[in-house]
């Protein structure tokens, strides 16, 4: 099986181009690729069809072997594929869990930056809610929960260091706030405009997140007050930052580089 490695704002990604091999992968053998000791080693692996000249629809499976259900991010790497194959500037893509990803190639900048357009679904009950309270041993804190993609509670805090993000997420992830897990993003405002965040996912504990949930620190600070729709914010995890515009209550645009590591056989 040949393969391709992609790296996006710390996370990466292995392509498969050979749609029947991919559906053929048993599970120790997405182990296998995903470990970065005796395999390629990544987050997931992914591959996509075209449905036509515009629109392709992506499947991919987390490391662990379980069915990806955030495509944030491998939307970005598959979007890349096609740039460098083809030479598109604008393609879409939907997933078997009903996302959109639109995504735009931006080559009048420096470095190719690509962006995603993220939107909140119709049904998010988040939607109009700015803040809710959570007691979490003798903490209580103030959460903006949000769901982009995926179900976040973000945390503004003006000294996140102080706060254990492994003890917060393991129990805002089982709050009785979200109907599924969240995963946790404690944020720091470091200047107008810029923000760095930590992340707890709600099963791993991994600290590498989607692009989705750069996203949603934004989509929070505007629900709360804290940035305008339109303006356009930095979000760093880890030294990865993306550049993040909220376009409305429900519409989020992220633009980010994308890196092609390598390509090989399996």
């Amino acid at each position: 099986m040949n393969f391709t490695k992609y790296n996006i704002a710390g996370k990466d990604y292995i392509y498969c181009p050979d749609e029947t091999a991919f559906g053929n992968l048993p599970d120790n053998g997405i182990l296998s690729i995903c470990d970065r000791f005796s395999g390629a080693g990544a987050d997931g692996i992914f591959t996509f069809c075209k449905a036509s000249a515009k629109t392709s629809l992506i499947k991919g499976f987390s490391d662990n072997g379980d069915i990806m259900r955030n495509f944030s991010s491998a939307s970005i790497c598959a979007f890349f594929e096609q740039f460098l194959t083809t030479g598109v500037t604008e393609h879409t893509f939907s997933s078997e869990t009903g996302q959109i990803f639109t995504v735009k190639a931006d080559i009048s900048e420096e470095k190719t930056v690509f962006s995603c357009t993220l939107k909140s679904p119709a049904e998010d009950s988040f939607r109009r809610i700015s803040n809710r309270k959570t007691e979490i041993g003798n903490r209580i804190l103030t959460i903006t929960p949000v769901s982009i993609h995926g179900i976040y509670a973000v945390h503004f805090t003006d000294c996140r260091d102080k706060l254990n993000k492994n003890y917060l997420g393991q129990h805002i992830s089982k709050n009785s706030l979200f109907s599924k897990e969240a995963s946790l993003i404690l944020t720091e405002k470091t200047d107008v405009n810029f923000f760095d965040i930590s992340f707890y996912e709600n099963k791993t504990g991994c600290p590498r997140p989607e692009v989705s949930a750069f996203a949603a620190v934004d989509l929070a600070a505007c629900r709360n007050d804290i940035c305008r729709y339109g303006d356009e914010i930095f979000v760093t995890c880890n030294g990865n930052t993306v550049k993040v515009t909220c376009n409305s209550t429900e519409s989020v645009t992220i633009k980010c580089t994308c890196e092609r590591v390598f390509e090989g056989k399996i």
